[in-house]
């Protein structure tokens, strides 16, 4: 079963605000302050565990 619009719009809503999450952990990273994006890691595993599902 697939995703409503709305769902859909929810999902990329979340989507959006990891995506601006990890550009300012990059820019932190860039900035000496930081070493990685734990919430980049978070996205690939979220998305590799999704895609593993039976």
């Amino acid at each position: 079963m697939g995703m409503t619009d709305r769902q859909f719009d929810a999902h990329n809503k979340t989507l959006l605000r990891m995506y601006q999450k990890v550009e300012k952990e990059i820019e932190e990273i860039r900035q000496g302050r930081n070493t990685k994006s734990e919430t980049l890691e978070e996205l690939i595993k979220d998305t590799e565990d999704s895609l593993n599902r039976p």
